[in-house]
């Protein structure tokens, strides 16, 4: 792995780590009651999360991820083995 592919996947879970890091903290201080902080984790996990992985994988030259070899195979099985499990518990949160 090149050191370029090595900053590439950083960049991609930086900002996940740094949000449990920030979720973390929140409870230490108890900034939010249980009911607050069981609202903030369902919307984290329904939409901020999917989204950032999925702009971040976009975001992602296909040459890149390709050059990766079996990161690329587990992104891509990811990706088809994903989408049909979200589309079975979509009707769940409508």
């Amino acid at each position: 792995m090149t050191q370029n592919n090595i900053l590439l996947i950083l960049g991609a879970i930086l900002p996940v780590i740094i949000t449990v890091l920030i979720g973390y903290i929140s409870g230490k201080r108890k900034d939010f009651n249980w009911q607050q902080a069981g609202d903030i984790n369902k919307i984290v996990m329904l939409y901020a999360l999917p989204l950032s992985i999925f702009s971040n994988m976009v975001m992602t030259p296909r040459h890149i991820v390709m050059s990766m070899g079996p990161v690329a195979i587990a992104i891509i099985l990811a990706l088809i083995l994903s989408f049909p499990y979200s589309l079975s518990y979509c009707p769940l949160y409508l």
